[in-house]
């Protein structure tokens, strides 16, 4: 008796609840169908979550399964809510939902978009729910061969998502809150050399000025 309720206490420590949901993206992209799947495993002794998200890559033409991305973000706050994950996606490739609103830097769970202006799609998918300025991204550039491969620069160093892109310079530009009475600026410029993003100014604005 006493072995049996030592191992039942001991399956209870371990146990965990999973969760999540699917969805499939077939208007985000010109040359991909995505399916997203969340899963947040919860457990029943400490109440911490544990979330990984997988990415299911689709070639429009083919209908071949291209890729699979994995990402593990942040336990804290609810990335993937009540259908978030779902509805909460923007493409500037084909216009779903680029005019919707942003709130507090916030531009949805999963984006498609240029990110280095090579006039091929990539990925935006956040990964923190984030403080004042706002929740951060993941970036996955689409390399020449249709692959997306992580940018750790963007991920690491611009972390939210840009407020404004700018084709003719090849700039992006974030604005987050600083503090109570300011704005942050924060412009990248695409390194030709290399490919790839660096930061190349930062500034301060007053809240009226934004």
């Amino acid at each position: 008796m006493t072995y049996k309720l030592t191992a039942l206490l001991t399956l209870m420590i371990i146990v965990k609840l999973s969760y999540g949901q699917t969805c499939s993206h077939n208007d985000l992209s010109t040359k991909f169908d995505f399916r997203t799947t969340f899963r947040r495993l919860k457990s029943i002794t400490t109440g911490y979550d544990s979330c990984i998200i997988s990415i299911n890559i689709v070639d429009k033409l083919t209908k071949k399964h291209t890729q699979t991305i994995t990402l593990i973000p942040s336990a804290d706050g609810d990335i993937f809510s009540d259908g978030d994950g779902c509805n909460s996606v923007r493409s500037y490739t084909t216009g779903k939902n680029v005019n919707a609103q942003s709130t507090d830097g916030d531009y949805g769970v999963f984006i498609i978009a240029d990110f280095n202006f090579d006039s091929k799609e990539d990925i935006a998918v956040k990964n923190d729910v984030g403080g004042n300025s706002g929740p951060t991204y993941t970036y996955y550039i689409q390399n020449k061969n249709g692959q997306f491969l992580i940018d750790s620069y963007l991920t690491d160093n611009m972390e939210f998502f840009p407020t404004f892109f700018n084709k003719k310079k090849r700039t992006l530009t974030t604005v987050v809150f600083a503090d109570v009475a300011h704005l942050g600026e924060t412009t990248f410029k695409l390194n030709t050399l290399n490919n790839s993003c660096i930061k190349t100014g930062h500034r301060f604005l007053e809240m009226k000025d934004k």
